[in-house]
């Protein structure tokens, strides 16, 4: 693996990893006295740019390959991620929980993706993995507002907030696991 890939698969598995401790903690934190601020949390436009800007920019080299024409040029490309996330802000409802969800997607492709390349023990795993939570930001892209219902059930059911509170620092812990295992097999 050349070195600007490996400083991405770094990045992009810490951000990955950030992302599920996250929905983890707003899981775990979730009760009626705050429920507010997480609801407010989903439609936060700052927050929804810093992660769609980063998210939009790991898929440039991905997209420059299975664009049509004009759209493989790479100065169309970053144009357009940065341009993108930019109009969203004014034009998107709920934009913090559609670039977490779209982040997840991208993140889970890379992370099957340097999985195999790296040659990694517990391929198969973190594939699995990667796959239910690519499912999970499918489903969260077509319906944003899920991620404010689930901060609303979290917060009325406990077994609920554990579940999905435990269930998201899995996926973390397999991120972690993977930068580990990146870093000893790639040398």
């Amino acid at each position: 693996m050349k070195f600007m890939e490996y400083c991405r698969f770094i990045f992009e598995m810490v951000c990955g990893g950030g992302i599920f401790v996250f929905l983890a903690a707003a899981h775990f934190s979730a009760s009626e006295k705050n429920i507010a601020k997480l609801e407010k949390l989903t439609r936060n436009r700052i927050i929804g740019l810093l992660i769609a800007l980063p998210a939009l920019a790991a898929c440039v080299p991905h997209a420059q390959i299975v664009a049509p024409g004009i759209l493989q040029n790479p100065v169309v490309l970053w144009a357009l991620a940065i341009t993108i996330p930019v109009l969203s802000y004014f034009y998107i409802d709920f934009f913090t929980a559609r670039a977490i969800s779209g982040a997840v997607i991208i993140l889970s492709y890379d992370i099957i993706h340097y999985a195999y390349d790296c040659q990694l023990p517990g391929a198969a795993v973190i594939t699995i993995v990667a796959w239910i939570s690519g499912f999970g930001g499918i489903w969260g892209s077509g319906k944003p507002c899920a991620l404010r219902d689930s901060f609303r059930l979290a917060a009325r059911k406990p077994l609920y907030a554990n579940l999905m509170g435990w269930a998201a620092l899995v996926v973390a812990a397999i991120y972690l696991f993977t930068i580990i295992t990146g870093i000893i097999c790639s040398r």
